[in-house]
């Protein structure tokens, strides 16, 4: 089975790539524990992988072809 996360990796890696830096700073400075805001800001992405939301925007590939 296929995870989200492999339909469409260049998408998921630049949301990451261009957010995890900035929540995880956020995170810590409201937090005060850098461990803590790193998986705070990793729940984060996992947490929005598996949503619906997430479904719901992912690009269709169904019609693409290879």
């Amino acid at each position: 089975m296929r995870t989200r996360g492999s339909l469409f990796p260049s998408t998921i890696e630049s949301l990451y790539c261009d957010h995890h830096s900035w929540l995880k700073g956020w995170l810590h400075r409201r937090l005060g524990s850098a461990e803590q805001a790193a998986d705070l800001a990793q729940d984060t992405f996992v947490r929005l992988l598996n949503s619906e939301c997430w479904a719901r925007h992912a690009p269709d590939r169904s019609r693409s072809t290879t």
